[in-house]
């Protein structure tokens, strides 16, 4: 988000000011001064902020700021800026519902509360407890227009009687939500959870969940079952819901990378990244089930997406009630069972522009009919391990850029001269050349 202006520093006699460009100012009252250097680094401004060194006591202010993440959230009103210092956060004075963070209908019509890490900084809310007693980290229930960004979340943790589901960021029946470049990590359960959506849109930009793992959960589940790094999730029989996840990744979570069970509202996964997930049977994408038996709309998208040896199938309609879904430019790589499960939803769907390649078992399944065509398994080209210039999985962990967007990666990449170059069909997304590549990334050659 850009500021209008951020406050350097000032004292009685002296304001130092930066603007959305850059430039810097100095002035005593209306006198604009000139200096030779500048020797402090910045302080931008916002309403409030929030340090570990901080007291909930104190007025919020940057040289006294609060202290805990439940007041950062809860006190502020609509349209007020938070910047969260960085450092690790344990949490103080915690919510209801056993959340660090509990905050519940909140939030004005168009005018988005800002929850910001500090620029240059890492806030981190470590939810430890020795009684396990905090098992959400930030709850949001019955809320609107929250913008969340460059927050992270470790150890929420389950009791170990398994009496409850882990989630570190956790949306309920609220809408206009946005969650950018945060992460969710080292939890007892699921990583991102956007659940029980009625007529809510909620955006997931940027964002990472690994290494999330249930080790308490109780039949009819089993120990991993319930850890997605992603999960999209509501009980109606139809909803009006909106979930959008775009550049997000998944790793090393012990369900699903990205999970849609029982969501009847639309979810669109774009340039997502999903690999080595599910200790059990997990699936890189599980696109089903729902509770509803047709509808006449696209419910399920996923463009440009990876999903890469994961436990069970890499794109996973799972036995769904049939209902459209549209798969543009994804790969699925080296899955435990198949590449593309459609079982149920073939028939109804749009399959263009894939990759599945060297999967266990079945490379796609379908049910028949639907659209199904220009895909690597189509017969009309041929894959194998010399048409990607990469194919090292260590590549897809690695830091994002500057701004928060994935890394640039040479994984699964197509050299120049394979025939899956211009082997695609236009689905209405960029290419270059005569016709779209199959797979993920689009070359110049």
């Amino acid at each position: 988000m850009l500021l209008p202006f951020g406050l350097w520093a000032q004292n009685d006699f002296v304001r130092h000011i930066i603007t959305s460009e850059g430039e810097v100012t100095f002035w005593r009252g209306t006198q604009k001064l000139w200096v030779s250097a500048i020797t402090s680094p910045p302080v931008y401004e916002a309403d409030y902020y929030v340090a570990p060194w901080g007291d909930d006591d104190n007025p919020g202010t940057f040289e006294e700021p609060w202290g805990s993440w439940d007041k950062a959230f809860n006190d502020p009103s609509p349209g007020d800026t938070v910047y969260f210092r960085g450092g690790e956060y344990q949490p103080i004075n915690p919510g209801a519902a056993y959340s660090a963070v509990y905050v519940y209908a909140d939030g004005a019509f168009n005018n988005y509360k800002n929850l910001l890490a500090y620029p240059g900084e890492v806030p981190v809310l470590n939810c430890y407890t020795a009684d396990r007693s905090i098992y959400r980290g930030i709850f949001l229930q019955n809320c609107q227009y929250f913008r969340i960004k460059g927050l992270e979340i470790k150890n929420c943790l389950q009791k170990v009687d398994g009496s409850t589901f882990v989630h570190a960021f956790y949306t309920r029946a609220s809408n206009k939500i946005i969650i950018e470049n945060c992460k969710a990590y080292d939890n007892e359960g699921v990583g991102f959870a956007n659940m029980y959506c009625v007529d809510d849109t909620v955006h997931v930009v940027n964002c990472d969940a690994y290494n999330n793992y249930d080790p308490y959960t109780l039949p009819p589940n089993e120990p991993g079952g319930m850890a997605d790094g992603f999960l999209t999730f509501e009980t109606g029989t139809d909803s009006l819901n909106y979930t959008t996840y775009y550049g997000c990744r998944a790793w090393n979570n012990s369900d699903d990378g990205f999970d849609t069970y029982f969501n009847t509202g639309t979810v669109t996964n774009d340039l997502c990244w999903s690999f080595l997930n599910g200790y059990v049977e997990g699936n890189g994408f599980k696109m089903g089930p729902l509770h509803v038996a047709k509808s006449d709309s696209v419910r399920r998208v996923y463009r440009n997406c990876l999903s890469i040896e994961n436990g069970y199938s890499g794109f996973n309609d799972n036995t769904s009630d049939p209902i459209k879904m549209t798969l543009y430019n994804n790969v699925a790589y080296k899955n435990g069972l198949s590449g593309i499960t459609m079982l149920l939803c073939g028939s109804s769907s749009t399959v263009r522009n894939n990759i599945s390649y060297d999967n266990t078992t079945y490379q796609f399944r379908t049910d028949g009919g639907g659209v199904n065509d220009h895909n690597s398994w189509n017969g009309v080209v041929t894959c194998n391990d010399d048409d990607f210039v990469s194919l090292s999985i260590n590549q897809l962990d690695n830091p994002r850029q500057a701004d928060g967007s994935l890394p640039v990666v040479t994984y699964m990449h197509l050299i120049e001269g394979s025939d899956l170059i211009d082997a695609g069909i236009d689905v209405g997304l960029d290419y270059e050349g005569e016709a779209p590549d199959m797979g993920a990334f689009e070359s110049n050659y």
